[in-house]
């Protein structure tokens, strides 16, 4: 399998867990403001981020993490992964299922894969392609339907 399909794979199974972890979610959550009142991070986001670092450290030792929530590890392989463990945080916060986990995998600086999943929205919807591969959207557990640019 070509590389970027690795890396697309390895990013929906990374998305994916970081949504049923998220899913499952604590009755109160603790947080904290960052840059103002509506650049928030929560205890979740943090977990989150937490479960992408040790996925990656298991499955994909060398590669590097760069984390919003921190994580900046280097890369001995050229691959590092850029992760965002809650887009939408205010909206993960107040219940609301506008939030996604969003994950890239970049090669020698360039981006060649990646993955975002909206785990609360249309029973799961999960945006996935790498280069040269095109992109896929999937609804659930259905069958990936491919997207085409005109």
């Amino acid at each position: 399998m070509e590389l970027g399909a690795q890396l697309e794979a390895v990013a929906i199974d990374i998305v994916r867990a970081a949504g049923a972890l998220l899913t499952n979610r604590p009755t109160t959550l603790s947080y904290s403001t960052k840059s103002s009142a509506v650049d928030v991070v929560t205890e979740m986001d943090k977990a989150s981020e937490e479960l992408v670092r040790r996925y990656l450290a298991t499955h994909r030792p060398g590669d590097g993490l760069l984390g919003e929530e921190g994580s900046d590890i280097p890369s001995s392989t050229g691959i590092t992964w850029i992760v965002d463990p809650i887009d939408g945080t205010v909206n993960y916060l107040y219940q609301l299922p506008g939030w996604n986990i969003s994950i890239a995998a970049q090669y020698e600086g360039a981006t060649i894969a990646g993955a975002v999943f909206a785990p609360l929205l249309d029973s799961g919807l999960l945006w996935s392609a790498h280069a040269g591969g095109g992109a896929r959207v999937r609804r659930g557990n259905a069958e990936p339907i491919s997207i085409h640019a005109n």
